[in-house]
């Protein structure tokens, strides 16, 4: 059993925005958002304030495992079952794009969404862990192995559920979630990227 280092709660709404250096810090260099937006740091850190500011508008959890000293160490962005919240969100980040004229930027973005939507549609009732993260000096602590598990318990409690989706372009991580039981279903082309698609069933 993971020793435990620190607490997870939910992250109130008018809070989200403080998480912005956290996944600035973690997925700054992500292929994935460099296929997006090139090598522009700023534009990237304004697409991640901006993923945080919408997900507020919408309600979208948040969860925050902070140390004992309540500093935050970690979070995990997810979507409960049959919420089409993931609709919403992109829908917001489209008209916030199309008012800036970022033409491009829409295309590839409506382009990646509706790749990755056609294969999570398949997968039976799920959580749907949109992000997961833990600060870099802090990684390699089970930080990870805790809000994995938080959102592992919330699906196994919740009826409309079974089990949790995610997707990931970074291979190295395919075997610690093979750890926690997630099956691969299939890749994802986007661009030069190759998504894997994630499925772990409630127990």
């Amino acid at each position: 059993m993971i020793k435990r280092m620190g607490t997870i709660e939910p992250l109130p709404f008018d809070q989200y925005e403080a998480l912005t250096e956290l996944l600035w810090q973690s997925f700054g260099d992500d292929p994935y958002l460099r296929y997006l937006l090139g090598q522009h740091d700023r534009t990237i850190r304004d697409l991640l304030a901006l993923r945080l500011r919408v997900q507020a508008q919408t309600q979208q959890p948040i969860l925050v495992l902070r140390n004992f000293q309540g500093q935050i160490q970690g979070a995990a962005l997810y979507a409960e079952p049959k919420d089409e919240v993931s609709l919403s969100v992109f829908l917001r980040y489209m008209v916030q794009f199309l008012l800036q004229g970022r033409w491009r930027l829409v295309w590839r973005l409506s382009d990646s969404f509706r790749r990755i939507e056609a294969v999570r549609r398949q997968s039976p009732s799920h959580y749907y862990l949109t992000l997961l993260v833990v600060i870099p000096e802090a990684q390699g602590q089970g930080y990870g192995t805790q809000l994995i598990e938080a959102i592992h318990r919330l699906s196994e409690a919740d009826g409309r559920s079974q089990g949790v989706w995610l997707e990931t372009d970074v291979t190295d991580n395919l075997g610690w979630y093979e750890r926690f039981g997630y099956q691969q279903l299939e890749g994802i082309p986007i661009a030069d990227l190759q998504m894997i698609a994630l499925f772990r069933p409630n127990p």
